[in-house]
């Protein structure tokens, strides 16, 4: 099982990181715990999206372009 770390960034992410870069500079992350808490912020992203869509405004927009980005550059770097 994964130690409390990982399973609180990836439950909210919003809670520990401003922007998807910083998901990606935490070093006590794994590639695939990235990804996870990536996949996390992008899943928050489009229901905030959509409850917006239908005024149902939560808060602070996350930008998904920049997940979206940030996705594409952990898996373009998995090997590096």
């Amino acid at each position: 099982m994964e130690n409390d770390y990982v399973d609180k960034r990836i439950l909210t992410p919003q809670t520990y990181y401003e922007n998807p870069e910083h998901v990606l500079a935490d070093a006590r992350l794994t590639h695939d715990e990235k990804r996870r808490v990536l996949r996390s912020m992008k899943t928050d992203a489009e229901l905030l999206s959509r409850a917006t869509a239908e005024s149902m405004d939560g808060g602070k927009r996350p930008n998904l372009q920049a997940i979206e980005i940030a996705l594409q550059d952990l898996e373009q770097n998995k090997g590096a």
